[in-house]
């Protein structure tokens, strides 16, 4: 993405929106020979499939990885080449061979499948490339007792003000506009307050000043292109002032100046689907120690994220927006959200990175990996929370009628998060009353998320025209304890 994109707000797409267009839920009977799937609005980027009437592990393939190269999202296994498998994506669908996962003979199996973009080929993003220091920032900056580079230098020296007359503010100019999220690292002594001021109006309350630097949010903004700086209250001899500016969590430099964080930190190929919120990333770790960042290109902030180390057997890592950037879930267990900041630095997604940090299930050096990113599209995509009832009755609203539900319950203390915590996977066409699957458990259709006993939990859940309602307490579903939810029109 370029500078110029990146300030304009790139990725919107006119025109009306198909879902049908973008995912889809295919089921097909297994032939145990050459089986080719069609009749999907798209080539499908990512296609996981699962073998309903047996005990076979979920098969996970994608596009940049290619035909053939599968993963398990049931298992840590690595990386593993199955030629019998997927072999082929087509124009509207897949071609799967001779493996009973994906096509045993006479076998019932399901294919969700999205679409990542109509794009030839994939997008390769290098380190720093979302850099924001091809303008001299400062050219356009006036006022303050100081040089204005100072806010711009990729250093902790601030520009400062010393007086709260308007005519004193930190004033910037842009154009065009800025486009997203402004936030800022500033210091003051603890007498003074300050407020900014965005297109001529002062934005929330003013903030009390400190002794020490900190990184405060500004505000979310379309076409900013005026911003001010402006000392409210102050002391005899105080100074308020900032030091770096940030626009989507990218610092803003001067022309020439190498930023103290390159954005992104680790060479990035994706392909994306920005209209449909959803991307594919492949990545090679490149340290053991330091947090990371790698792109994303779908120009909004991820809420989901499924991360899995393709050289190692290693878990599957999964970042889900209302669990918080402190904690961590594993695709492959029925475990509890997890508080740990070796997985995201305890840092959200931004709107053109994901950080990583060291742990082994996402960021390891001269490992590769894979990375599934969603953000949110209203009317078709959505990815939240609930609490549980305990009783029939419990209606989610999520903005559309679902054609596919993935529900896993965070986890509250009780031994159904250890034992029935399971990712349990439902959808449109599969809508029997023992129709439900868990992607962490290799098992047929029909079982429980402790990945062995069986239960009708399909008919406890009914999509409606504006989400799901849940019936009894089962500990997979309506337990009264909180859940996380993805879902998709």
């Amino acid at each position: 993405m370029s500078i110029q994109q990146m300030l304009l707000g790139a990725g919107a797409v006119a025109g009306p929106f198909d879902p049908r267009k973008h995912f889809d839920v295919k089921l097909y009977t297994g032939n145990n020979a050459t089986n080719t799937q069609t009749g999907l609005g798209f080539s499908p980027d990512l296609v996981w499939i699962k073998n309903r009437t047996d005990s076979s592990a979920h098969r996970v393939f994608d596009t940049i990885r290619g035909a053939t190269e599968a993963l398990y999202s049931s298992h840590t296994d690595a990386e593993y080449t199955e030629s019998t498998a997927l072999t082929a994506f087509t124009s509207d669908g897949f071609t799967v061979s001779t493996e009973n996962a994906v096509n045993g003979s006479s076998d019932a199996i399901v294919a969700w499948c999205w679409n990542a973009g109509n794009a030839a080929s994939t997008t390769s993003i290098s380190v720093g490339a979302y850099n924001l220091n091809d303008v001299t920032w400062s050219d356009s900056a006036s006022g303050g007792t100081n040089a204005s580079t100072n806010a711009f230098d990729s250093t902790n020296a601030r520009w400062n003000v010393d007086s709260t007359s308007t005519s004193s503010a930190l004033t910037m100019t842009f154009s065009p506009g800025l486009n997203g999220t402004l936030s800022f690292s500033h210091f003051g002594a603890n007498q003074c307050t300050f407020q900014w001021e965005v297109n001529g109006s002062l934005v929330g309350s003013p903030h009390a000043g400190s002794d020490s630097y900190a990184t405060d949010t500004i505000g979310s903004f379309t076409n900013v292109t005026s911003l001010k700086y402006r000392v409210i209250t102050a002391s005899s001899g105080t100074v308020g002032g900032f030091a770096r500016l940030y626009l989507n969590g990218v610092e803003l430099v001067d022309d020439g100046v190498t930023p103290s964080v390159n954005v992104p930190s680790i060479a990035t190929e994706y392909k994306a689907n920005p209209a449909a919120g959803f991307s594919i990333v492949t990545y090679t770790g490149v340290n053991n120690a330091t947090p990371t960042s790698f792109g994303h290109g779908l120009n909004s902030e991820p809420k989901f994220v499924i991360i899995k180390n393709r050289t190692d057997a290693e878990d599957w890592a999964v970042y889900h927006a209302s669990v918080g950037n402190t904690k961590y879930l594993q695709l492959n267990e029925n475990t509890a959200a997890t508080d740990d900041s070796g997985y995201w630095n305890d840092t959200s997604p931004t709107t053109t990175v994901v950080t990583v940090n060291n742990s082994a299930d996402v960021q390891r050096i001269s490992r590769d990996y894979l990375a599934l990113c969603w953000s949110e599209v209203e009317g078709y995509s959505k990815f939240g929370e609930f609490t549980g009832t305990g009783a029939s009755g419990n209606s989610i609203t999520c903005g559309f009628e679902p054609t596919f539900l993935m529900i896993k319950r965070q986890g509250n203390g009780s031994d159904g998060d250890t034992t029935y915590g399971s990712w349990i996977m439902l959808d449109n066409k599969r809508t029997g009353a023992n129709d439900q699957l868990f992607a962490n458990c290799p098992q047929a259709e029909g079982g429980r998320g402790d990945c062995s006993s069986t239960a009708d939990q399909r008919s406890y859940v009914s999509f409606t025209s504006t989400g799901f309602e849940l019936g009894s307490g089962y500990y997979e579903l309506n337990d009264t304890v909180d859940y996380i939810y993805a879902a998709f029109a």
